[in-house]
C-alpha cells in the first residue's frame, strides 16, 4: 500500500517530487484534481497533493472524496469550467455544477470538496461570455 500520494502523467509523480519542485511562477491557479479519491488526507491536512498544491501558492483545490465515474466527472469539469470561463469565482462554479446534477437527481458533484479561496477567479472578469445557467 502507497504511503504518499502520486499522480501518474506519463509518468509517476510522487508527493515527495511535487514538494521539491518550485512550480505556479507567481501564479495563483485555481487546481482540478478531477481524479478518484484525490483529497485523501490525513485530519491534520499535512500531507497529500491538495496541501501540496496549496503550500505551492494555488490560490484554490477542488478534488474528491472517492472513487469517480470517468463520464461523470468529464460532465461536472464542463459545468465547473464553463462557469469559471463565464466569470464566476471557483467556489460559485462549484455549487452551480452541483445544484445542476441535484436537480436531475445525481448527488455525485457532493464527492468534489473545495479548499482554498473559494472567491479565486480567472483574471478579472468574464474571458469567454456568459456561462450557461
Amino acid at each position: 500500500m502507497r504511503r504518499e500520494a502520486w499522480l501518474y502523467l506519463g509518468d509517476e509523480i510522487t508527493e515527495w517530487q511535487l514538494n521539491r519542485q518550485a512550480f505556479f511562477n507567481m501564479r495563483r491557479p485555481i487546481v482540478f484534481l478531477n481524479v478518484c479519491q484525490s483529497a485523501e488526507l490525513l485530519p491534520s491536512l499535512s500531507t497529500g497533493l491538495v496541501n501540496t498544491f496549496l503550500q505551492h501558492d494555488a490560490a484554490a483545490v477542488v478534488s474528491t472524496a472517492c472513487p469517480m465515474p470517468a463520464v461523470f466527472a468529464s460532465a461536472f469539469a464542463e459545468q465547473v469550467f464553463n462557469a469559471l470561463f463565464g466569470g464566476n469565482d471557483i467556489g460559485t462554479a462549484l455549487w452551480k455544477a452541483r445544484r445542476c446534477f441535484l436537480e436531475s437527481g445525481n448527488p455525485l458533484g457532493l464527492a468534489y470538496t473545495l479548499y482554498g479561496r473559494a472567491t479565486a477567479r480567472l483574471g478579472a472578469g468574464p474571458l469567454l461570455g456568459n456561462a450557461p445557467t
